[in-house]
């Protein structure tokens, strides 16, 4: 069943589960045509709609189903539009809602898959070279 840190619920009826294994990410990936950091720059910076939303909803729904093997069908991209819209229509939940429960869940992959490094190093690389500001070759030994 995998880590139940991992799994979120939408803000819908029936709270169904959302993850985004390796799976749900590539789904994703394909559906958006957008690359896994391009996903994370604009659910961060908000910079997305209803489209790009349902179709991670849908990657994170189909995740989850594969592992948590609870069975049932596929989820498709019309089955989210529609329990999405039915939950707003009803007052239940807001696109804000559902914006953040998505963007929590993916994070939280991401966070799993591609941890921070704990700190920076304290002195940068430097450039190559030898050292000196002059462009000209250096001199040849003496």
């Amino acid at each position: 069943m995998g880590d139940p840190r991992q799994t979120f619920h939408l803000p819908v009826e029936d709270s169904p589960p959302i993850r985004f294994t390796n799976t749900a990410i590539a789904m994703a990936e394909r559906s958006t045509g957008k690359t896994t950091p391009e996903l994370y720059a604009h659910l961060k910076a908000g910079v997305f709609g209803l489209d790009m939303l349902n179709r991670l909803a849908r990657a994170g729904l189909e995740g989850a189903r594969l592992k948590n093997r609870t069975g049932g069908k596929e989820w498709k991209l019309a089955d989210v539009e529609n329990l999405i819209e039915d939950a707003v229509d009803a007052g239940q939940t807001t696109f804000d809602d559902i914006a953040q429960t998505v963007g929590e869940a993916f994070d939280s992959a991401l966070a799993r898959w591609f941890p921070e490094d704990e700190e920076e190093p304290a002195d940068p690389p430097t450039a190559a070279g030898d050292g000196t500001t002059n462009s000209e070759p250096p001199s040849e030994p003496e």
